[in-house]
């Protein structure tokens, strides 16, 4: 188990979750695109005094074929989150919104006059470190100029108390493996487990999991702004305690 390793795992945040919502730093960690089967679609996005202008001059003929989207989202199934946004456009109009399989998003009409929307929903589908976000802004080849800023996904201040693990515990070595860029951990029946990644000066990085976890296998995964480096790993459960060295490398 002293082995060093890449290592990618999943953890709740209790604070902002999408970086440069605000585009401070331009367009920084957003994909845009604009294509269509018919290569009719055309989009161009900028960003002036941190605002997000996307121009549509042709939407093509469905909701995506222009839109700007993330694919870096962390989400635990089960778990409560607010996502918010300003959004309004040069005349009214609506867009569409997608949270990764979430449903009830749908069509959001925006004025010209900037609003701010707030959603709050609990993630139905499976745990992800890759959970997409997209704001669609095609379809029925029309034109229109739309307005985005302080886009924000935030764990529900509303969410029930995430479960507490006793102290001490850990499963049996032969419970936790090294799999390319993951970590698994194996469980033959439900266990709770605190799982913690730290620096070489003992200072916690992030809690990557506290909670129950089911029967099956387990991969736990690290969201990209973790820094390359040497990491301790440390894995708290019903047996007892493991601490493994760990290299990320990017």
């Amino acid at each position: 188990m002293n082995r060093s390793l890449n290592i990618l795992a999943v953890f709740m945040s209790a604070g902002e979750l999408i970086t440069n919502g605000d585009f401070s730093r331009d367009r920084d960690d957003w994909d845009f695109s604009a294509w269509s089967d018919d290569n009719s679609s055309i989009g161009e996005a900028v960003v002036e005094n941190g605002i997000l202008e996307y121009t549509v001059g042709n939407g093509g003929p469905n909701t995506w074929n222009v839109q700007f989207f993330r694919r870096d989202i962390p989400l635990v199934q089960g778990s409560s989150y607010t996502f918010s946004f300003d959004a309004w456009a040069q005349s009214n109009d609506s867009i569409s919104l997608f949270m990764d399989n979430q449903a009830g998003f749908g069509r959001i009409p925006l004025s010209t006059s900037p609003q701010t929307f707030t959603i709050d929903f609990t993630m139905d589908s499976a745990t992800t470190a890759t959970g997409r976000l997209s704001f669609d802004l095609g379809g029925n080849n029309r034109q229109g100029i739309f307005y985005f800023d302080n886009i924000s996904l935030k764990i529900s201040p509303h969410a029930s108390a995430a479960p507490i693990c006793r102290k001490g515990g850990l499963p049996a070595s032969n419970r936790v493996s090294i799999k390319g860029n993951r970590v698994e951990l194996q469980n033959s029946y439900q266990e709770c487990y605190q799982v913690s990644l730290f620096n070489l000066q003992g200072r916690l990085v992030t809690q990557m999991h506290s909670g129950h976890l089911g029967a099956g296998n387990h991969l736990l995964r690290i969201p990209e702004q973790i820094n390359s480096g040497s990491y301790l790993l440390k894995i708290e459960g019903n047996g007892g305690e493991t601490v493994m060295p760990l290299v990320i490398r990017k």
